[in-house]
């Protein structure tokens, strides 16, 4: 048996996946579970995201029969728009893909991709205005009171002292 790519639907890779399964062909939804900051309830939490190794292609296992190009290719999404744009290879047939490079997928399907430690805020460290009217801009810490941040943000050709909410500031 033997697997090929095929082209389909930009973020549609799940559900073509299932699709697929349904309709008896076997294919391999090769993603990595990525860690997302996002902000939720005015307070940022790490959410888990569920993206493609391969964006916009699927990978299927020919499975023998007479004509299986031709019936993976007539499938249709509900609403009439075909799964398959197209088959990767020459002459729009389909093109084998050597075994180690799906185990290699297989094998990095479904890790989870942390995010790297955030850097802690401390007095003199660069930091990055994340909401409010400063958002976007840089600057150095000067202290760190209670909740809120005193930051010199450089504006109108000099440093200004700009005291902010400390959920709007993260380490640059």
């Amino acid at each position: 048996m033997t697997w090929f790519a095929a082209r389909i639907a930009p973020q549609k890779e799940a559900k073509a996946h299932d699709l697929l399964a349904a309709h008896g062909f076997e294919s391999l939804f090769a993603h990595e579970v990525r860690e997302v900051r996002r902000l939720r309830h005015k307070r940022y939490a790490n959410i888990p995201v569920i993206r493609p190794l391969l964006p916009s292609y699927a990978l299927i296992r020919h499975d023998g029969t007479p004509d299986w190009e031709r019936r993976a290719a007539a499938l249709e999404w509900p609403g009439g728009a075909r799964v398959i744009y197209a088959w990767v290879g020459y002459a729009n047939r389909p093109w084998p893909i050597p075994q180690p490079s799906i185990d290699a997928l297989a094998a990095m399907s479904g890790q989870i991709s942390r995010l790297p430690n955030p850097r802690i805020l401390a007095a003199g460290s660069a930091a990055r205005v994340t909401g409010g009217p400063f958002s976007g801009f840089k600057g150095r810490v000067e202290a760190i009171r209670d909740r809120r941040v005193m930051l010199l943000l450089g504006m109108f050709g000099a440093e200004r002292a700009v005291e902010i909410p400390a959920d709007q500031v993260e380490a640059a």
